[in-house]
């Protein structure tokens, strides 16, 4: 038998799942139909050409090494059968839940052992808080920056799909949804933990293990730390003064390189580590199928957690170019499959910033640094969905690529892009022109692998910044001059209710000036007109639906009557994972 041929392509201009030559348009998640008759019929009567069928096969079916009872599997896949009409399939696995054994047989690279022994080490995390983890007595939850458990999972992975291949489901698979971690998405499961310095063992192993990959000689990791004691037998996960500069009650939002390094690389190398991770779990599924089948899995929303602060670095979710650029992950996002970027607005955030940003807890932002909440895009988007302005969203990276439709966007607006690597500017440079406006907001280009200083990303964003070393409230006052930027007045007027430091201004005596600061009376709000394109600053990113409306029409994007602003269709998110046509 061999598993259907599927492939995601380009649909009339969308990404679709393509099966044996044909588009798929609609994947239902099966929940609790996987017992229920009737309701797995519903979804088909609902539309779904296929159904995502979640297997334990960690749980279940591993019964130790090499040794493997596949009847939970037969049971799910005969249900289906039954119940799920024509559909096809693809396979949910999560994979760092796994059978007690593997916690015997590799104590030191799992969270918690199938025990209930009262002396768990600090960095264990609450379990009970798991919701997939109906008894944390029966599993034992893996640490997915275990290259042992990585290996591991590989193997049941392969075998799993091996398996599949030689039954009478597998014309019907169309491929496989690979997923662990957090919400399933390939996050840690104890950030808790790690953003209060307390870290498990496998973090500070493995974090030693890339800095030896990384730096290859003691006398270049010492030099990048600017460290002569440094280490790679002594260096550790940031702790300390190092740990706590990470939080908004720290001196910057923004980590300087040349006294940072350490923490920078700790974000990387967890980063990294997940996404290869990812990676291997799809290349091994690939490989055992033998043919064009799919893999891929769940991906956190990059944008929601990330702005003038970020906690995205914390939980390792800050690489997804990583993925796209890899041969055997497909998509990292079932509901962008078959959603089209339509609209003139271009919504830009980087992943690679938040590697040097401050960051913050879920918890520190539920709790004492509610003010600054609003300095997150997820949140600053909430409002600008009132605007009437459609706008889709990307990673910074994706303007190099060469499928990026920037020829329909008269605007982009870029709202965390602090730090912009060689290959990102030249997506940027590449859209320069045909009068398109670009926004740059807080601290644009402002740093690179060596130092923080505005004058790195002048050039690029095409205007001159100033800042200073300190915190304050950023609030930006702007006066109606009677331009289309301006047009609402004070009413335009936005920033922090907390303080946030480095402070970044405008400084360019090209450039006009339509808003300050308030303390300190800095530009704050300034617009720079070049050949063929033009700039606009913002000192903050949380400005209002008015400002987004007044840059939209100054751009000569579409702008629904302000009538009708607050019925306007949903903002779209535009694809993020990777496809191949």
């Amino acid at each position: 038998m061999s598993f259907a041929r599927a492939e995601v392509r380009h649909h009339n201009g969308v990404p679709t799942i393509f099966v044996d030559g044909q588009p798929l348009h609609r994947v239902a998640m099966t929940g609790c139909a996987l017992d229920e008759p009737a309701a797995a019929r519903a979804l088909i009567e609902d539309g779904a050409d296929a159904l995502l069928l979640p297997i334990e096969a960690g749980t279940h079916c591993w019964m130790g090494e090499g040794s493997y009872d596949w009847s939970h599997a037969e049971k799910r896949l005969a249900f289906l059968e039954q119940h799920g009409g024509g559909t096809r399939w693809l396979i949910r696995l999560r994979l760092d839940l796994l059978a007690p054994w593997f916690a015997q047989a590799y104590p030191f690279e799992v969270h918690s052992l199938p025990c209930t022994s009262s002396d768990s080490q600090s960095w264990i995390p609450d379990l009970n808080q798991q919701s997939a983890i109906s008894n944390p007595q029966s599993v034992a939850v893996a640490n997915i920056a275990s290259p042992i458990w990585n290996e591991k999972v590989c193997g049941l992975v392969r075998d799993f799909v091996s398996w599949l291949r030689a039954t009478r489901w597998a014309p019907r698979t169309i491929g496989f949804m690979l997923n662990a971690g957090s919400n399933d998405e390939w996050l840690i499961l104890d950030s808790d933990e790690t953003t209060r310095g307390r870290y498990h063992p496998v973090y500070t192993r493995e974090f030693r293990n890339w800095l030896r990959r990384t730096y290859r000689e003691e006398a270049t990791l010492r030099a990048a730390w600017n460290d002569p004691s440094a280490s790679f037998e002594t260096a550790t996960c940031p702790t300390g003064h190092m740990r706590n500069g990470s939080h908004a009650r720290g001196p910057f939002s923004l980590r300087d390189p040349a006294a940072e390094r350490p923490a920078i690389d700790y974000y990387r190398f967890l980063s990294t580590t997940l996404a290869d991770h990812f990676a291997a779990v799809c290349r091994a599924a690939k490989e055992a199928a033998g043919g064009p089948i799919l893999c891929g899995g769940f991906g956190d929303p990059l944008w929601r957690e990330s702005g003038v602060y970020s906690y995205a670095q914390e939980r390792g979710h800050c690489l997804t170019q990583r993925l796209k650029e890899c041969p055997w992950v497909d998509f990292l996002s079932l509901s962008d499959l078959g959603r089209r970027a339509a609209s003139e607005v271009a919504l830009v955030c980087s992943e690679e910033t938040p590697l040097f940003q401050a960051a913050m807890s879920e918890e520190l932002l539920g709790c004492e640094l509610a003010c600054h909440r609003p300095l997150l895009l997820g949140a600053a988007q909430e409002q600008w969905r009132l605007t009437g302005v459609a706008f889709d969203t990307y990673e910074l990276h994706d303007l190099a690529r060469s499928d990026f439709p920037g020829g329909q966007y008269r605007l982009f607006i870029f709202v965390n892009c602090a730090r912009v690597s060689e290959r990102a500017a030249e997506g940027v440079r590449r859209w320069r022109n045909d009068d398109r406006v670009f926004c740059w907001t807080y601290a644009p280009a402002v740093l690179d692998e060596r130092r923080l200083d505005p004058a790195i990303g002048s050039e690029l964003i095409g205007m001159r910044l100033g800042w200073k070393r300190e915190r304050r409230q950023i609030r930006v006052l702007v006066d109606d001059s009677g331009y289309v930027l301006t047009r609402g007045g004070e009413q335009l007027s936005f920033g922090t209710e907390g303080s946030v430091g480095p402070v970044f201004f405008a400084d360019d005596p090209e450039a006009c000036v339509f808003g300050r600061l308030r303390d300190g009376g800095e530009a704050a709000f300034a617009l720079r007109h070049h050949d063929g394109w033009k700039s606009v600053y913002l000192a903050m990113l949380n400005f209002g639906p008015q400002l987004l409306r007044n840059l939209a029409r100054f751009a000569g994007a579409r702008v629904e009557p302000a009538s009708d602003a607050t019925h306007s269709p949903p903002c779209g998110t535009a694809p993020l994972q990777r496809h191949r046509s």
